[in-house]
């Protein structure tokens, strides 16, 4: 590609600039045979597909849906948050097919601290359950995604913690 240069040193074909995953490995697999090609040097060279899954995948983690008091019901902020989420996520599963990744997006709901422990669980998995619906109304496999009701976190005494803890997070990870 026009973004990678080439050079030789000595035995080593020297590369940097940034590339795609599937050119990266063709030439990890065929460069050596090349003759006077012994090792190749990649320490400058990007691979976009794997820039573009972490930042994807960073963008869907830092992103929260947060809810309404003792409701399943999205707040505003929530909603818009989850609005941007399908693009991002589309990006971040194109890039980790091109990686050959399998990955799964564990979608884990909390609960404020009020109420009784059982009543948090169920709902905080209807919250995750929420979520996992609207991804999937998008057009997402279902089997992408694995709903978790967590519950309320461990108290931080923080004050105001209440309304950071009524959300729903995401969390890209390798299928098991």
């Amino acid at each position: 590609p026009d973004t990678v240069n080439v050079q030789m040193e000595k035995n080593t074909l020297v590369l940097a600039g940034e590339a795609p995953h599937a050119w990266l490995m063709r030439v990890r697999r065929d460069a050596t045979s090349v003759p006077g090609i012994g090792a190749i040097d990649k320490h400058n060279l990007i691979d976009l597909d794997q820039r573009a899954f972490q930042q994807s995948k960073s963008v869907i983690e830092s992103a929260f849906v947060y809810f309404l008091p003792n409701k399943d019901n999205f707040a505003t902020e929530g909603f818009t948050a989850l609005s941007r989420l399908p693009e991002e996520m589309h990006r971040c599963l194109t890039a980790a097919s091109r990686l050959g990744l399998d990955v799964q997006v564990e979608v884990r709901g909390y609960a404020d601290s009020v109420g009784s422990g059982q009543k948090n669980v169920d709902l905080s998995q209807r919250r995750a359950n929420a979520v996992r619906d609207f991804l999937v109304s998008c057009g997402f496999e279902p089997s992408l995604f694995k709903a978790m009701g967590l519950g309320a976190p461990q108290v931080t005494g923080v004050p105001g913690a209440e309304q950071s803890d009524r959300r729903v997070e995401l969390k890209v990870v390798p299928r098991s």
